[in-house]
């Protein structure tokens, strides 16, 4: 299965779509020169079984919306190395009959339909509800891509992807507002350009806003899993997100 390598890093402040836009606008950061990319909408939605067994195991299931196209992506086996960065196995595919039943071939506690799987007359959320999976939460995301390409290695070509990130999530009926960047590798033996990309990145972020912090996307991950099972503390919850990221700001 590939590996996605990455970093995500949350914005904190009342300027963080600010801090967004003028990331956008930089044609160089430390010593990587940034290609203009894409804005796009992605729309994902997030299953699992009723009684979590997915998300038990570390396996999240998501179909993605984009363009007038869908994709249905497995991550599981997540793990986090010293500098932070984020290593996980990802399976992403066209939707398809052989896509779906390829991936329900990786899902413990799934079963796989026999015979032919016929998609064409329902809906990717519809077809996956009648397997017994749920919606567990979605995402509605703005996303405006960066290629960067290292100023001292101009010819292995684009070797990271930026992402900037304006990020809704809907929980329980409710929805919650947030900015990231991700940094994700797109050759092999990325991981240093992403450390150095996300020092840069949080070093821009601070002379941008003045007090405007950047902290780890993990650290939000136990907060989003406990809204996922409990969403009726979403008020809460929301309360707790804002004080883990100052918390993880003043601690970076």
């Amino acid at each position: 299965m590939p590996a996605e390598i990455e970093t995500k890093l949350v914005i904190l402040g009342d300027e963080s779509e600010a801090v967004l836009k003028e990331i956008a606008s930089y044609d160089v950061i430390g010593m990587y020169k940034l290609q203009q990319g894409k804005t796009k909408k992605l729309q994902d939605t997030y299953f699992d079984t009723p009684a979590k067994a997915l998300s038990g195991q570390g396996i999240a299931l998501r179909t993605r919306e984009q363009e007038g196209s869908v994709v249905i992506c497995i991550k599981k086996d997540e793990r986090t190395d010293e500098h932070g960065t984020t290593h996980r196995d990802e399976t992403e595919l066209p939707w398809s009959s052989e896509s779906l039943a390829s991936i329900l071939k990786t899902l413990p506690d799934i079963p796989v339909p026999t015979g032919a799987i016929d998609i064409k007359a329902r809906t990717p959320r519809k077809y996956l509800e009648e397997l017994g999976l749920i919606s567990i939460h979605e995402r509605q995301t703005q996303r405006h891509t960066m290629d960067v390409v290292a100023l001292i290695e101009p010819e292995k070509g684009i070797i990271v992807e930026i992402a900037l990130d304006k990020v809704n999530y809907l929980i329980g009926g409710s929805r919650i507002l947030h900015y990231e960047i991700e940094v994700e590798a797109k050759v092999p033996g990325a991981v240093e350009h992403i450390v150095h990309l996300t020092d840069f990145s949080q070093q821009a972020a601070h002379r941008i806003r003045h007090g405007a912090t950047l902290f780890p996307g993990e650290a939000l991950r136990p907060f989003r899993r406990s809204l996922i099972h409990e969403p009726r503390f979403i008020q809460c919850h929301q309360w707790v997100f804002k004080t883990c990221f100052l918390m993880c700001g003043m601690n970076r």
